[in-house]
């Protein structure tokens, strides 16, 4: 019945989409350099783990909003 506004609802905005695919390829970008010292794998270390919590973030906490769960009634 309310299926179409459900699945409407649930789609992100491209701009969602775009961030995190740009979050993602940063975070490859930066895992395949080479280390050539320990400063540089510090430097990787840091700047991979950071990324990862901004994508964690943005995928967590401002995805688009899902609706409410509907209760099933047994009867």
């Amino acid at each position: 019945m309310a299926r179409h506004l459900v699945s409407a609802q649930q789609e992100g905005s491209a701009m969602y989409y775009f961030v995190n695919a740009v979050l993602v390829l940063a975070m490859a970008f930066f895992f395949v350099l080479p280390m050539t010292d320990h400063r540089t794998a510090r430097m990787k270390l840091c700047v991979v783990c950071a990324l990862a919590v901004a994508l964690t973030m943005s995928a967590t906490a401002f995805r688009p909003y899902a609706p409410a769960p509907i209760m099933m009634s047994r009867g």
